[in-house]
Formats: structure tokens, C-alpha cells, sequence
């Protein structure tokens, strides 16, 4: 989904600074409290708002906002107040990163935990915990009120099209969580996973090691392939969409014709530059 910048920057002040109090203004003394309100604590305890992303077929926004060090997951769309989904309190230097909404704007995932510039490195111990705090990803309806669900440690996650499922990573490791079960591992890989995306068809998984490309069965612990086309994905997913728009625009059955597609788009991976075997474990 294409968001101008202007008009984000826009959004996002008018979500963050709504209710705060004025720049410099007194903050609510306590009762029976006749001092003066620490103006400078007021105005360090503004809201800012970060990580501003949007569900691809609906009309839903998600962000990070962080009032006086309490992060919290955000949501709104017309219709839709805005409101905190997640209810973190405290201002302990865990982050909040990696917001994602599902195509159709139901669900919801996030990280907490670790750092969000360098995932793969040691998660930080901001606190006075004996233990640093673990890289977590969670999941929500969007619309309900329990509480995130614990899906599994790692980051760099991604929603399949329909949004039940969510493929994310940790430590070279490719994961597949299907909400019914436990987490479960797809595959190893020899160094870091970058860009993990879904095909349309919620078939396969893709992602990027040192600039090769990917692509794993998601029904099975199985490497398809690799090529050497940082383009690959695009092409891919054009391909597939394109052909069985045709097809069925010319009249085939649409699961005949999403057959063809997928097999179009098979045909482009493996002819993609040097296609090889791949360095990569399954679980």
C-alpha cells in the first residue's frame, strides 16, 4: 500500500499529540500537591509515534508510539478511533518494532524485544533484569480485546495472504506458525535470512541470503530452489498474478488456471541465472 509521505508525517502528528498536554503547559499536579509542575518532565513525556504501516485491502493503519518510555502497538482507520491494542506499561527500554497487519486488516503482529537496528545481535538488557529480554513475536485480532499471543522468539516476520499464517526467522532459521499449533522450523540456512515474502498463492515462502534468492514449499521442509536475480521475486509474483488473470479472463476454471500460473512462475524460478542447489537444511 502506497502512503504519501506528507500526508503520514501529517497523520502521525495528529494521532500522537491528540489529548497531550501543550508544549511547556503544567502537568496535572497530585491531589493536595500546591508545587509546581516539572514542566520539563511533561515535555519529555510527549508521545512520538513511529513505524507507521498499513493493511494492503483495508482501510487500517498500525504504529508504535511511545508515551513517557511505555511502548505500545497502535491502530486506526475510518471507523476506527484510535486506540492502543497492546497494554505495555513502564518505562523499562524494551522495543517495540516490526509492526505488520494482515492484506485484510484483521490481524496483527509485532516485536518486542531485542534490537530492531541489528535483530540478529545480543538482545540489550535495558533494565535491572538477570536475563536479557527475549526477542518475541506476538499476534492479535485486531478488533479484540485478549491479549497478544506468544507465537515464537525471532523477527522479520510476514503474513501469508490470507493470514493465518506467519513465516518469520531467528538466527538462520525459517519458521512457519499456522495459529494451531506450536511454531514449527522450516529450514536452516547457512547465514542470515533477509526479505522473507510470501507468493501470492500462499504456496511457497521466498527470501534473500547474501543476495541469492529462495524459495521454500511452505506445506514441507523442502528447499525448491535458488537463483542468482535479486529481481526474482518481483518477476515471480507478476508472473503468477498476470497469468491467471488471462487465463481466466479467457474463460478457464479458476483452479485450472491458478495451476498454470503457479507452474508459470515455477518455470521463471528455475530458468532465473544459475539456478542451483541451495545451502540450505531443512528441519
Amino acid at each position: 500500500m502506497t502512503l504519501h509521505p506528507a500526508w503520514l508525517a501529517s497523520a502521525l502528528l495528529a494521532l500522537s499529540l491528540a489529548g497531550a498536554p501543550a508544549l511547556g503547559g503544567p502537568s496535572s499536579p497530585s491531589s493536595g500537591d500546591s508545587r509546581p509542575a516539572d514542566a520539563l518532565a511533561a515535555n519529555l513525556a510527549l508521545p512520538f509515534a513511529s513505524d507507521l504501516t498499513g493493511a494492503r485491502q483495508a482501510r487500517l493503519f498500525a504504529w508504535i508510539e511511545d508515551e513517557a518510555g511505555s511502548r505500545n502497538v497502535w491502530v486506526a482507520g475510518p471507523g476506527v478511533p484510535a486506540h492502543a491494542r497492546t497494554a505495555f506499561t513502564g518505562d523499562d527500554g524494551v522495543e517495540l518494532s516490526e509492526p505488520q497487519l494482515s492484506q485484510d486488516g484483521r490481524r496483527l503482529l509485532f516485536v518486542r524485544g531485542g534490537d530492531a537496528e541489528f535483530p540478529e545481535a545480543n538482545a540489550p538488557n535495558t533494565g535491572i533484569a538477570l536475563e536479557a529480554p527475549e526477542q518475541t513475536l506476538f499476534v492479535a485480532d485486531v478488533a479484540g480485546g485478549q491479549a497478544p499471543v506468544k507465537i515464537g522468539l525471532g523477527h522479520g516476520a510476514a503474513f501469508d495472504p490470507d493470514g493465518t499464517r506467519i513465516a518469520f526467522t531467528r538466527k538462520g532459521e525459517i519458521w512457519l506458525w499456522s495459529g494451531d499449533a506450536a511454531a514449527r522450523r522450516l529450514a536452516t540456512v547457512a547465514g542470515s535470512v533477509e526479505d522473507l515474502q510470501w507468493s501470492p498463492d500462499g504456496g511457497q515462502v521466498l527470501f534473500t541470503e547474501q543476495r541469492m534468492l529462495f524459495v521454500i514449499g511452505a506445506s514441507q521442509s523442502a528447499l525448491v530452489r535458488n537463483a542468482r536475480n535479486p529481481l526474482l521475486p518481483l518477476a515471480v509474483s507478476l508472473t503468477q498474478q498476470m497469468c491467471a488473470l488471462i487465463l481466466k479472463g479467457l474463460g478457464v476454471v479458476a483452479s485450472e488456471a491458478d495451476a498454470i500460473a503457479a507452474q508459470s512462475a515455477d518455470e521463471i524460478v528455475r530458468r532465473a541465472g544459475d539456478a542451483q542447489s541451495a545451502p540450505v537444511q531443512g528441519a
